[in-house]
């Protein structure tokens, strides 16, 4: 069943790989064409069939470069590591399958794609998870050093989730025998685009974060030393003068000291006449 059209919105550059695959065979897209002949009306009918399953070929695109591929027919495979296939249908779109094993020189062995194009579209999820957990780390304030690879994880987790339920809304039966089963697996492709977004992003997000502490600690400079607080004052009974701190010092209070005087005398002396004893 078709893919509603609202749910790759915002997905352009995922219609990259599936484009490039049809403009690369537009020689057989053509001969399905001719063969068909379908006329004026039946061109556009056919125009808008295949408009209809663009969002399916992007969603199967995308598991091709995960790894997982997807199936075109019972017991076959499209994937970048080999391709499986039986007849198909006359239909246009087809021609941006890659050659089978059923195809070529070796018939009956899986053909797919060469081996320097394989390992750069199973590089593509890698790359596409360093770049998210880059966006996550310079979108969100500074985290600690193990906060910013789970979220990285998290994100590329959540992708993984999203893409699952695409493919397993992008397949289902084209009919009955051999077509009834098309597309690819939603499980297969949710666990391995969480496993290999969420790795990438993890680790990106760790190390960038880390970097970006590093220049933040740099750019504030060293932290000024705090001033060094003044001791208490403390009092100890005992001969010595009063002051009102002390410096790190022992200051010792004698608090007998008027009565010493006093009984060494017999009697406190009179005190000075000043100005303000005068009457």
């Amino acid at each position: 069943m078709p893919v509603p059209a609202r749910a790759d919105r915002g997905r352009p550059r995922r219609r990259l790989l599936a484009g490039v695959s049809l403009a690369l065979h537009l020689a057989e897209f053509k001969a399905v064409h001719a063969i068909l002949a379908p006329g004026a009306v039946g061109a556009v009918l056919l125009l808008l069939a295949q408009l209809a399953y663009v969002p399916n070929a992007v969603v199967w695109a995308i598991s091709f470069t995960l790894g997982p591929g997807f199936a075109f027919g019972t017991g076959t495979v499209i994937a970048p590591t080999g391709s499986a296939l039986g007849s198909l249908p006359s239909f246009p779109m087809l021609a941006a399958l890659p050659p089978g094993g059923n195809s070529g020189a070796h018939p009956g062995v899986p053909q797919g794609v060469p081996p320097w194009l394989s390992v750069a579209v199973l590089v593509v999820p890698y790359l596409a998870g360093a770049l998210g957990g880059l966006l996550m780390t310079r979108a969100a304030p500074v985290l600690a050093l193990e906060t910013a690879p789970l979220w990285g994880f998290a994100c590329g987790a959540l992708t993984g989730c999203v893409l699952g339920v695409l493919a397993a809304f992008a397949g289902g039966p084209l009919g009955d025998g051999r077509l009834a089963a098309v597309g690819p697996s939603g499980w297969q492709v949710g666990a391995v685009a969480s496993l290999e977004v969420g790795v990438a992003a993890a680790v990106t997000a760790g190390i960038a974060n880390w970097r970006r502490q590093r220049a933040v600690t740099a750019s504030a400079g060293p932290a000024a030393a705090p001033p060094r607080p003044r001791p208490a004052t403390r009092t100890v009974p005992g001969p010595g003068p009063v002051t009102a701190t002390d410096d790190g010092h022992t200051i010792y209070v004698n608090p007998w000291a008027g009565a010493e005087d006093q009984d060494s005398a017999g009697a406190r002396a009179p005190a000075p006449h000043r100005p303000s004893s005068l009457p």
